[in-house]
């Protein structure tokens, strides 16, 4: 996702590529969509060289999703719900404690509820009860939730032993996650995973866009077969929980996942969730709300109980009526988040010291690996996102708060599949998930000196054996800096929402000079204002206060963005990286 203050100049990018796209294609789009050339420059770089295609990716129609029941096992799950539905059995809906699995559960048990189900939402506990959808915790579910059915929301791939075990209670399962799948686990009802289908675009989807589809086709199949749905039911009132979920656990935002998040967006703007409403006053957000506003302000408040234990808080705020309750919540929520952001930084900075006592030679690490007794498991795996970025290095953080025990989390970069890494090392593991991105793992300490070396042959080989250059790609060159206004950057809006694989565009801009002496801001930022000819824009390049602009003309890679001072909005550069010309 794309952040309001870029990290990029935190480190200077050795290497600069421009995407490659064929004129011919960028001047008939231009003429096509009536756009400018930069866009449509843009458009075919990212895979929309059709005119037709292109205007699908502009104007992203609910209409034109695809049928839920494309989805393999969506019948049995399906009917199987409406069973449960008409006898008005107990159904829990069991979620994961991020903030994708209890946007999923909230979507899950609303719209039971709404279709006159008893729907009780269940999280495990991070801490006693483990990753995903375990034996400790569906022991907590049973009792506490007492269900004929339960329904996974964002776990249970490769729950073998657990489904099991609810079978063996007379409690049937339907799963339904986006992890990289196992084969279907014997036993469940349904296994609904897209990663299964023969269906490219769904691939994506995040867990809350599988619980969004599970509740369409079970609202098409009510439609279709008579079971009786309220005319003041609206399955798109859900979208913000999709675009909440779908943003936050940085899924691709492409195909329906784009769709989802383009009008789930409008529909977070105008929720009738009162949690949410509370949240985002908390978190001092304005409307209209993008997706940097749930990456970084609604996202890690939601996620910062179920890292420092229980995220139940959480899940209470989103499915709360009680205006009190959810200001109490969200409270609650924004001192857990102070809690988080104090523990992350202490083990941040307590890995990369160890990280610096241990490398002599960061040249022969292809991929990073520390580990601490005393680190707080819920949060390693943002410090690993931080060690990756910092570093340019997959990552894995471990924790072995628990003894001999410990839990890891990793991150990567691009060209390195961390799920194939770890099936490398998983002789010496206990236990591993995730995706290629983002996975953890569970690992004896006795075997954590030999997983090391595997995990550092792994990211080796998927490297071919050279270090990762950080590199920065550039979208499109504009002739001149005039050209970076209004006109362009309302065309770019359209291109929105900007996520994972949908970043905002980085333009190219050649022979500036500086109009002003730089400032260095909060001791860490470097501002200033560029000039070219009679045209002059304000820029700013974050976590950059320790370099030097050249002395002569300067190219910048930088965002366009505005900037809302006082009242006052203006177009600004948010600079990625500078060189000189």
């Amino acid at each position: 996702m794309t952040r309001p203050a870029s990290e990029a100049c935190a480190a200077r990018y050795p290497v600069w590529t421009t995407v490659s796209v064929p004129e011919d294609s960028v001047r008939r789009l231009a003429d096509a969509l009536d756009v400018p050339a930069t866009v449509a420059a843009i458009l075919v770089g990212r895979g929309q060289a059709d005119p037709e295609q292109a205007k699908s990716f502009l104007d992203p129609r609910l209409q034109a999703v695809s049928d839920p029941f494309l989805l393999p096992g969506m019948d049995r799950a399906v009917a199987r719900l409406t069973n449960a539905l008409r006898n008005k059995e107990r159904i829990a809906i069991f979620g994961d404690y991020d903030v994708d699995g209890i946007a999923a559960a909230t979507l899950l048990a609303s719209t039971l509820r709404q279709l006159g189900g008893c729907a009780t939402p269940f999280l495990p506990n991070r801490g006693r009860e483990g990753y995903g959808f375990t034996p400790a915790a569906l022991a907590r579910c049973l009792a506490h939730c007492r269900p004929t059915l339960i329904v996974t929301a964002d776990c249970g791939t490769g729950a073998n032993e657990t489904v099991a075990l609810a079978r063996a209670a007379d409690c049937d399962v339907i799963v339904t996650d986006h992890h990289a799948p196992a084969p279907p686990v014997p036993g469940a009802v349904a296994d609904l995973n897209p990663k299964r289908t023969d269906h490219a675009d769904l691939h994506g989807l995040a867990g809350v866009g599988v619980a969004f589809k599970l509740c369409h086709g079970l609202v098409k199949h009510g439609l279709r077969t008579g079971f009786p749905i309220s005319s003041n039911f609206d399955l798109r009132d859900a979208l913000d929980l999709v675009a909440l979920g779908s943003v936050a656990d940085m899924v691709p935002l492409t195909g329906e996942n784009r769709t989802w998040v383009r009008h789930g967006l409008a529909c977070l703007d105008r929720t009738r969730r009162i949690g949410l409403q509370a949240l985002v006053e908390t978190a001092k957000l304005s409307l209209p709300l993008s997706p940097s506003d749930i990456g970084f302000g609604l996202g890690p408040r939601l996620n910062a109980a179920g890292r420092l234990g229980s995220a139940d808080d959480a899940l209470a705020l989103l499915m709360t009526d009680e205006p009190a309750e959810a200001r109490r919540l969200a409270r609650a929520l924004e001192a857990a988040n102070r809690q988080r952001r104090e523990t992350e930084l202490r083990i941040r900075n307590e890995a990369l010291a160890l990280l610096e006592r241990e490398t002599t030679d960061l040249a022969t690490r292809f991929g990073i690996a520390i580990a601490n007794d005393n680190w707080e498991p819920g949060v390693i795996g943002i410090v690993a996102s931080r060690v990756c970025r910092l570093h340019n290095r997959p990552a894995a953080i471990v924790s072995f708060l628990d003894g001999d025990s410990g839990r890891g989390s990793c991150r990567s970069i691009e060209g390195v599949d961390i799920l194939d890494a770890l099936r490398q090392c998983q002789s010496l593991l206990k236990a591993f998930g995730g995706h290629s991105m983002a996975a953890g793992f569970s690992i004896a300490r006795n075997d954590w000196p030999a997983f090391c070396q595997a995990f550092n042959e792994a990211c080796r080989d998927q490297l071919n054996g050279r270090p990762p250059v950080p590199a920065i790609a550039i979208d499109a060159w504009l002739d001149s800096l005039e050209d970076a206004g209004d006109h362009l950057y309302r065309h770019i809006g359209r291109l929105a929402p900007f996520g994972q694989d949908n970043p905002l565009p980085v333009l190219g801009f050649r022979n500036l000079t500086l109009d002003a002496p730089a400032r260095i801001l909060a001791g860490r930022h470097l501002k200033f204002r560029v000039r070219q000819n009679a045209s002059v824009m304000d820029a700013i390049a974050f976590d950059a206060g320790n370099r030097a602009l050249p002395d002569g003309p300067f190219e910048l890679a930088a965002r366009l963005t505005e900037n809302n001072y006082r009242g006052r909005t203006t177009l600004q550069l948010v600079v990625q990286d500078f060189r000189t010309a």
